[in-house]
């Protein structure tokens, strides 16, 4: 299977939700169903292409719009990255039903699950791609729905203070990435993983070349993209905004938070 789409299944799916909760009036069957189905077909295309990685001795690439690496944006599917997005969509699928039953006395549930289809394709693109760039578009996606989740109880007050802080820390976290990112580019000329492990060997490319003192242009680069993913995986001593988004999330995205979102910026920084 293409491995494109994976992430796009629920992001397509979780802007269609509001339009067709709004032509149905709400249903709630309609919109549990939606939700079972739509994470129930990710976790099944998940377990094609875990089958598809490990039956292959080389990482699995996938192009957008025909460019090829380093200029265009890939998808680089590994064994590991394959395992991860399997992981993945098996807990949400899983974690959907407990969302149902928590929620079968709240209001505002499609956009409850608009925001959990967002966060789900944004994890799986976490961890199925193969640029620093890309890396960092996913986790804005993830990150943006996970502070309208925590925020779902807003009428309650202290939810919507956490979620903003959440927010606020999460977004000096991307900050130090966007800039690591701009290091890596101007130091190596290139942003895809693979071209970057290269350039650090002293591999030539025929494309892009690597320029200046690249100890130097490493040594910052790892400082920024360091501190962004310990705020990222609530790492001490960037833990602090945890506690506050735990308790104010609802229970399904507390499991989440802890079970896959804070331990995708530890992978963020392991690609490194």
């Amino acid at each position: 299977m293409n491995a494109l789409i994976l992430p796009t299944i629920p992001m397509a799916f979780a802007f269609a939700l509001p339009v067709l909760s709004q032509i149905l009036k709400g249903n709630r069957r309609f919109i549990n169903a939606y939700a079972i189905i739509v994470t129930g077909l990710t976790f099944i295309l998940s377990l094609d292409l875990f089958k598809a990685a490990y039956s292959s001795e080389k990482p699995l690439i996938y192009t957008f719009g025909g460019w090829t690496a380093p200029i265009g944006i890939i998808y680089e599917v590994d064994k590991f990255g394959a395992l991860l997005a399997l992981t993945t969509s098996f807990l949400m699928f899983i974690i959907t039903f407990y969302s149902i039953r928590y929620l079968e006395h709240e209001t505002g549930v499609e956009w409850y699950y608009t925001l959990y289809l967002g966060l789900e394709a944004g994890l799986l693109g976490i961890f199925l791609t193969g640029d620093a760039f890309n890396l960092f578009v996913m986790l804005e996606v993830t990150a943006v729905a996970a502070y309208g989740l925590v925020m779902f109880y807003t009428e309650e007050g202290y939810p919507a203070y956490s979620g903003v802080r959440y927010a606020i820390i999460s977004s000096i976290g991307t900050t130090f990435y966007f800039l690591a990112l701009g290091v890596l580019y101007y130091g190596f000329g290139t942003v895809n993983f693979a071209d970057l492990a290269a350039k650090a060997r002293g591999y030539p490319f025929p494309i892009s070349e690597a320029g200046g003192d690249l100890l130097v242009v490493f040594a910052l680069a790892m400082a920024l993209i360091t501190w962004a993913f310990t705020i990222k995986s609530a790492i001490m001593p960037n833990h602090f905004w945890l506690p506050g988004a735990h308790s104010s999330a609802p229970s399904p995205i507390s499991a989440v938070l802890s079970g896959l979102v804070v331990n995708a910026g530890i992978y963020g920084l392991a690609r490194f």
